[in-house]
């Protein structure tokens, strides 16, 4: 299995990692909001010509636009995100051995998950260690936690090893990912979850087709990723997900993206040829009775756009995601929604990103988004939802601000209106109904926090959440507070 695999691979990657002559990662993982602003920052203003909205991102795209520019034709503000990027560039591939130690504890668990979320559990400890050679990379990453959500206190997330071949990396291990344009969440691909075990291939450099017949699209970028279910605790144990994304610049204005998530095979399935080609064609209908051949199909669209009004810059970006999408319906009427924008200012040199965004996953007939009638887990690793973060029958309305100063301290405040589990709103309200209700309709506002400083060469960070929850008539109030440190040596 998949799974075993990796942690055999884990296990020699301990060896060899210590007689490693060079460390460095080849991609920016989804973890740092505060680089991302920065990188968008450039890619906003062509500065970085490469899609940039699915994640990890490679640094060979990044590095190779960023040391093309004159530095010196920059405005005072972007030479600011652009320095930022070039240090963590440099950094990422200096031939240096480094090893990271990292430790969070907090009074609870988060209850959502984030783009750049510190933590997963209550209490995390984690040590890294990555190197990186012409042709191969890899990282192991040892995590401890502390009373886990899902019973698994050791964990191997994070750990990879990567072989480059011409211009396509392949990648077998644990890689967090992050499709679309959203800050706050993503319809298809997320951190919700934790990261599957599976193999990708991803296009190292996004360059543009050479041919006039297809140069037209511009920077292209392709990741394909076949990955293993847990094999316990689902209703198909040892189910494979295979995702692909294709992600396009035709302008320095604009980015798409095209995202689809299959489920298919497992314990007691057909696992052979008929199956995956069943699985390359989409479902032939919305309302198909399903078979034992059947997948679960999810896809997504997204893009976006970005301009300037009165001189003052903005994004506009939309995701739409599709449930058991068919060839039958132009229309899938199971769908998903995100929209978003954003902008950035620049106050006492200091620079301040702010976005508004709203996901809905609810559909007023079913609980149908991320769920199928044969994989009957679900859309989910671990219990947890491969995409958006707030689930399925849900809505959520977000504002979003970080801040990042010239003496490398950052802030990051989200406000989260969050209604959950909308399809039992009404029937709470019937006597009748009301008993047969396992998830109670919910109202959530939530304020997160986090302060990011260096001190003594380590990055810490304060983090709190405040928390109003109202279920029926009760209202209960929380607060959680978390804090972090990491250090490499």
């Amino acid at each position: 299995m998949i799974k075993n695999k990796i942690q055999v691979i884990a296990l020699i990657l301990v060896l060899w990692i210590t007689h490693a002559s060079v460390n460095a990662t080849p991609w920016v993982d989804p973890n740092n909001i505060y680089l991302r602003v920065d990188i968008q920052q450039l890619a906003d203003n062509n500065i970085i010509k490469s899609p940039i909205n699915h994640w990890p991102l490679a640094w060979q795209d990044i590095g190779r636009d960023i040391k093309s520019v004159d530095v010196n034709t920059l405005s005072s503000e972007l030479k600011q995100s652009y320095y930022r990027v070039m240090f963590h560039y440099r950094q990422a591939k200096r031939a240096v051995s480094t090893t990271d130690l990292k430790l969070t504890l907090g009074t609870d668990a988060p209850k959502f998950q984030h783009f750049s979320s510190s933590h997963k559990e209550k209490g995390e400890m984690s040590v890294t260690k990555s190197f990186m050679s012409d042709s191969f990379a890899g990282q192991l990453s040892v995590t401890r936690t502390l009373d886990p959500q899902d019973g698994k206190s050791f964990r191997l997330d994070n750990s990879f090893i990567a072989y480059r071949i011409a211009n396509w990396n392949i990648t077998l291990g644990a890689v967090p990912m992050w499709w679309g344009p959203g800050w706050d969440t993503a319809l298809l691909m997320s951190n919700n979850a934790r990261p599957i075990p599976g193999i990708s291939i991803n296009r190292q450099q996004a360059l543009a087709f050479e041919t006039p017949w297809l140069s037209w699209i511009g920077p292209w970028s392709f990741n394909s990723f076949m990955g293993q279910l847990e094999d316990k605790g689902r209703a198909v144990p040892n189910a494979l997900l295979w995702s692909n994304r294709l992600s396009v610049r035709p302008l320095p204005e604009l980015e798409l993206g095209f995202s689809r998530s299959t489920m298919w095979a497992g314990d007691g399935r057909d696992s052979g040829f008929s199956a995956f080609w069943n699985m390359l064609k989409p479902s032939e209908s919305d309302n198909k009775v399903r078979d034992v051949g059947d997948v679960n199909d999810l896809g997504s669209i997204d893009f976006r756009w970005t301009n300037s009004l009165f001189n003052q810059p903005f994004g506009l970006y939309y995701e739409m995601g599709f449930e058991d999408y068919g060839i039958s319906s132009i229309a899938p009427s199971k769908r998903s929604h995100l929209l978003g924008i954003d902008t950035d200012l620049y106050i006492f040199e200091t620079l301040v990103s702010l976005y508004i965004e709203a996901s809905d996953t609810y559909h007023a007939t079913c609980k149908c988004i991320y769920e199928h009638s044969q994989y009957k887990s679900g859309y989910r690793y671990r219990d947890k939802i491969i995409g958006s973060t707030y689930g399925n029958n849900a809505t959520s309305l977000t504002f979003g601000v970080t801040m990042q100063t010239k003496n490398h301290s950052s802030f990051n405040a989200s406000l989260h209106f969050i209604e959950q589990n909308k399809q039992n709103e009404q029937n709470e309200q019937n006597e009748q109904n009301k008993q047969n209700i396992t998830d109670p309709y919910e109202k959530i506002l939530e304020l997160n926090l986090e302060y990011v400083f260096i001190f003594s060469d380590s990055r810490w960070t304060l983090a709190s959440t405040a928390r109003n929850s109202k279920i029926n008539s009760e209202t209960d109030n929380d607060i959680e507070l978390s804090l972090g440190w990491e250090y490499k040596l």
